[in-house]
């Protein structure tokens, strides 16, 4: 479920405490490769504004009908990249509320994290469980055990196990 936030969460405040980034520190200073072809919406957007939902980011969850697999290739990490450099491409929200949930601020995040520890995100759940002691699992937990907890649909209905492979390119949001 959506509790990988917080695992982000806290895997990010770890970074920020040892100066490796900022809150402020703007995604696009870290990746600039990816600024050009990206919305204009986008380009201030910042570690603590894609962790808090304070950006225009699409909407955008496990169950969004695009991309398809077919259009993100490569290892995870690789796969991950591409999802962010096709999600910046996309239209914002319009909505001019302040806060706009969306699972796609974590994405960014995530790369950052990547970045700036030259750690996979994997690697850094690794890490931070092992400094508190946690057995942290990347994945469906109910494909595994179908008693763990199911992740569920755009309706809130429980979703079966499966593998789904955007939940690689959401890892960093649940």
């Amino acid at each position: 479920g959506s509790n990988t936030k917080a695992v982000t969460g806290m895997i990010a405040a770890l970074l920020v405490k040892q100066q490796l980034l900022q809150w402020d520190t703007p995604f696009f200073s870290l990746f600039p490769d990816l600024k050009k072809g990206s919305r204009r919406a986008y380009q201030d957007i910042t570690l603590i504004q894609a962790l808090t939902y304070r950006n225009k980011l699409p909407k955008y969850t496990y169950t969004s009908p695009s991309p398809r697999a077919a259009q993100i290739r490569g290892n995870d990490a690789m796969q991950r990249y591409a999802f962010v450099k096709w999600l910046l491409q996309q239209p914002p929200v319009t909505d001019t509320a302040e806060i706009n949930y969306t699972n796609a601020g974590y994405t960014l995040a995530g790369l950052m994290l990547q970045k700036v520890s030259h750690k996979t995100y994997p690697d850094l759940v690794a890490a931070l469980g092992q400094q508190l002691q946690i057995s942290f699992g990347i994945g469906s937990p109910n494909l595994q055990d179908s008693t763990q907890t199911w992740g569920h649909n755009a309706n809130g209905q429980a979703e079966p196990p499966a593998t789904n492979e955007k939940l690689n390119w959401l890892m960093a949001a649940g």
